[in-house]
C-alpha cells in the first residue's frame, strides 16, 4: 500500500550490555494504551525527540540507554533510518531500515537537528533534518509571516509539531490549538495554519518595519541630531551671527572682485609683454641668422675677389712674356747669325701676337667681373651694417620689455595674493554660514521629527489569520468528523478568528470541560489532515494524540484530570469511544495515527488496529516502552 505523509515503522533504544527498547508501528491506526505512568506519553516525548526536539528526558528505566533510532517511510516507499544520541545533537540518516550493527557499518550522513548545513564525506548540501523530511512531504522553502509588518520565518518541522504530536496537557489546554508548544498564540502560528488551509505562503510579501522599529529609528535620528546641534553649536560659539557673516561676505565678494579685476588686468600685460618679449627674440633670431648668412657670403665674394686678381696677374704674366718673345723675334738668329729677313722659320712667334690679344681681352673680362663683384659686396655691408643696427635696437627693446616685466611682475604676486587672501576669508566665512544653515536644519529636521507619530504598520496583501472561506471550508470538515464520531449536539462548527479556535454549536471549545476540549483539540488536528489530504494540501500525514479521550476517565483518574463536568458526563453516555477509533481507522489507513490512552479501547477495535498494552509496574505483560530495572539485573 503507498501511504501519504510520513509513517513511522519502528522506535528503538539501544545501550551498551543492555536489551533493545522498542516498539513497531503500522500505517493506519496504532493505538498504545495502558494504565498511568506506565510510559506512553514518554513515547510522543521520544518521536518529537527524533524529529529534532532539543532535549528528551529518559525515565529512570532508560537511563543507561544512549542511541536512539526511528525508522521512517515516505511515500513511494522510500524508507530511512535515523540515529541520534539520547544526549540530543546531530542526527545521522541511513537509506533503509537498519538495526544498530547495521548502522555500525554503514555509510550515513550527518544532518543537523537546527537550520545547520549537512555534510557528507566532506560535500557541502544545504540541508538538515528539517529540510529534508519537509521536502519529502512536498514543502519547500516556504515562508509564514510573523508579524503584521511582513517579517517571515521559512516553515520548519519544528513549527508543524503542533499538528504532528499533541500532548496531554496541550490536549485539554484551552489555548488554541495552533498554539507552539510552550508558547503564546502568536502571528506565526496564525500565519502556519493559514498556509496549511490554502496552500498559500508569505514568500512574495514585501515586509515594512514596525511602529517600534520606526519609533526606535526616530529616536536614534533625535538623538545623532541633538549630538550634531550640540556640537555645531560649541564650534559657532566664537563665531559671528549669521547676518553679521552675511554683511562680511557681502564686503568680502566686493573685495575679491575687485582685486580679480586687477589682477586681470596686470597678468593680461603681463601675457601681452611676454607675447613681446617672445616676438622681439624672434625677430632678433631671424635678424641675426640673416646677418650671418650675409657674413658668410661676404667671405666667399672675398674669396672670389682674391682668384679673380691672381687670374689676372697670371694673364698679365702671359702678356708679358709674349711681348718679349715678340721683340727677340726681331733680332738676328742666336744659332746663325742670320737677320730676321733671312730667317725662314718663324718657331710660332707669328701668333704671339693673337695670343696677346686674347690675354688682354680675358684680362678685361675678369676686370668687369671684379667691378661687379666689388659693387655686390658693398651692398652686402651695407646690409649687414643695417642687421647689427637693427639687432642693436632689438636688444634695447628685449631690455626695455624685460625690465616692464621684472615691476609687473611683484606687482601681479602681491594682487594675487591678496586676491587669494581674501578667497580664503570668504570660504572660511561661507563655512561659517553652512554651519549655521546646517544648524538651522537640523533644527527643522528635529522639529519635525519630534511630531512623528507612528501606527501599527501592516504589509500590503498580508492577513495573518485565515481567510473566512477556507475557514469555512476547515470547519466543514471538522463538523464532519465530530457527526463522525457522534459528538452530541454538533451543530454547526465554525471558526473563531478572535481565539483561533473552533466554535461548536454556539459554543467555544475553551467554554468545555477538560474532556470536550480533548475531543474537540482531536477533531481540530484530525480534521486539518483530511482536510489537507482531501483539497491536496501539504501535510505531514503523521498524528500522534495523547490522551484525546480523557473525558472515558475513571474514578482513579480523578486525582489528575478532576471529577467530570456535566458536558463531560454526556459525553461520556455517547458511543463516541467507539465512533472515535472506526473513524480513524478508516480515514488514516494510509497515513497514521497514533492513539496514546489510558482507557482500554473498546471490543473489535483490533481487527482493525494495531494495538499495543503497557502495564506498568503491576499490569500484566509488557510493563512499559522500557524493560523494567528488575529484569536487567
Amino acid at each position: 500500500m503507498t501511504t501519504q505523509g510520513i509513517v513511522i515503522r519502528k522506535l528503538f533504544f539501544t545501550g551498551d550490555g543492555l536489551p533493545e527498547a522498542s516498539l513497531k508501528f503500522e500505517a493506519g491506526l496504532n493505538i498504545i494504551f495502558g494504565g498511568s505512568n506506565a510510559g506512553k506519553s514518554f513515547i510522543l516525548k521520544a518521536l518529537d525527540f527524533m524529529m529534532g526536539s532539543s532535549s528528551l528526558g529518559l525515565p529512570r528505566e532508560g537511563q543507561q540507554y544512549e542511541r536512539a533510532y526511528l525508522w521512517l517511510q515516505f511515500p513511494q516507499h522510500e524508507k530511512i533510518t535515523l540515529q541520534r544520541s539520547t544526549r540530543g545533537g546531530d542526527l545521522l540518516l541511513f537509506s533503509g531500515f537498519l538495526s544498530e550493527s547495521q548502522a555500525k557499518t554503514a555509510d550515513g550522513t550527518e544532518l543537523k537537528s537546527t537550520a545547520q548545513a549537512v555534510r557528507k564525506k566532506g560535500k557541502p548540501s544545504a540541508q538538515n533534518l528539517s529540510q529534508y523530511i519537509l521536502e519529502k512531504i512536498g514543502i519547500r522553502s516556504a515562508k509564514v509571516a510573523r508579524n503584521q509588518q511582513g517579517e517571515t520565518n521559512q516553515v520548519s518541522l519544528r513549527m508543524l509539531s503542533p499538528y504532528m504530536m499533541v500532548a496531554e496537557t496541550e490536549m485539554i489546554s484551552e489555548a488554541s490549538p495552533l498554539t507552539q508548544r510552550g508558547s503564546r498564540l502568536a502571528s506565526v502560528d496564525k500565519s502556519l495554519f493559514r498556509f496549511l488551509v490554502s496552500g498559500k505562503d508569505d514568500d512574495s510579501i514585501i515586509a515594512v518595519r514596525s511602529a517600534d522599529k520606526l519609533r526606535a529609528n526616530r529616536d536614534g535620528k533625535l538623538e545623532l541630531l541633538q549630538e550634531l546641534l550640540d556640537a555645531g553649536a560649541d564650534k559657532l560659539k566664537d563665531q559671528p551671527s549669521l547676518s553679521e557673516l552675511e554683511e562680511q561676505a557681502s564686503t568680502l565678494q566686493n573685495s575679491i572682485d575687485q582685486s580679480q579685476e586687477q589682477l586681470s588686468t596686470t597678468q593680461s600685460e603681463l601675457d601681452r609683454l611676454q607675447v613681446e618679449r617672445r616676438r622681439l627674440h624672434d625677430q632678433r633670431s631671424a635678424e641675426a641668422t640673416k646677418a650671418s648668412e650675409l657674413r658668410a657670403m661676404l667671405v666667399r665674394f672675398g674669396e672670389l675677389g682674391t682668384v679673380y686678381a691672381s687670374d689676372i696677374e697670371r694673364l698679365e704674366g702671359l702678356d708679358e712674356a709674349g711681348f718679349l718673345t715678340d721683340i727677340l723675334s726681331q733680332a738676328n738668329c742666336p744659332l746663325c747669325g742670320a737677320d730676321p729677313e733671312f730667317q725662314t722659320h718663324s718657331h710660332g712667334l707669328d701668333k704671339i701676337a693673337s695670343q696677346r690679344t686674347a690675354i688682354g681681352q680675358e684680362i678685361e673680362k675678369i676686370q668687369a667681373s671684379q667691378s661687379e663683384l666689388q659693387i655686390e659686396v658693398s651692398g652686402l655691408i651695407n646690409d649687414v651694417t643695417a642687421l647689427d643696427e637693427n639687432i642693436h635696437e632689438i636688444n634695447s627693446d628685449i631690455k626695455s620689455t624685460e625690465a616692464t616685466i621684472s615691476q609687473l611682475r611683484p606687482k601681479e604676486g602681491n594682487q594675487r595674493r591678496q586676491f587669494q587672501r581674501a578667497v580664503a576669508q570668504l570660504a572660511k566665512n561661507d563655512t561659517a554660514i553652512s554651519a549655521h544653515t546646517q544648524l538651522a536644519g537640523y533644527e527643522d529636521l528635529r522639529e519635525s521629527y519630534s511630531s512623528q507619530t507612528f501606527s501599527k504598520q501592516k504589509a500590503d496583501g498580508l492577513k495573518l489569520g485565515v481567510e473566512s472561506h477556507y475557514s469555512a471550508q476547515f470547519s466543514q470538515t471538522v463538523q464532519s468528523v465530530l457527526e463522525a464520531w457522534n459528538f452530541p449536539d454538533v451543530g454547526v462548527v465554525s471558526f473563531s478568528d478572535s481565539n483561533q479556535d473552533i466554535i461548536v454549536n454556539g459554543r467555544e471549545r475553551h467554554d468545555n470541560g477538560k474532556g470536550v476540549r480533548a475531543i474537540l483539540h482531536s477533531a481540530f488536528k484530525v480534521g486539518l489532515a483530511l482536510y489537507c489530504k482531501d483539497k491536496g494540501l501539504a501535510h505531514p500525514g503523521l498524528l500522534v494524540l495523547d490522551s484525546p479521550l480523557v473525558t472515558y476517565r475513571g474514578p482513579l483518574q480523578f486525582e489528575k484530570y478532576g471529577e467530570l463536568q456535566e458536558d463531560e458526563k454526556r459525553l461520556k453516555a455517547t458511543s463516541l469511544n467507539s465512533a472515535f477509533y472506526t473513524h480513524l481507522s478508516k480515514n488514516f489507513f494510509n497515513q497514521q495515527v497514533i492513539v496514546l490512552e489510558n482507557k482500554d479501547p473498546p471490543s473489535g477495535v483490533a481487527d482493525y488496529a494495531n494495538i499495543i498494552m503497557f502495564g506498568g509496574e503491576k499490569g500484566v505483560g509488557r510493563e512499559g516502552f522500557f524493560p523494567p530495572l528488575a529484569s536487567r539485573q
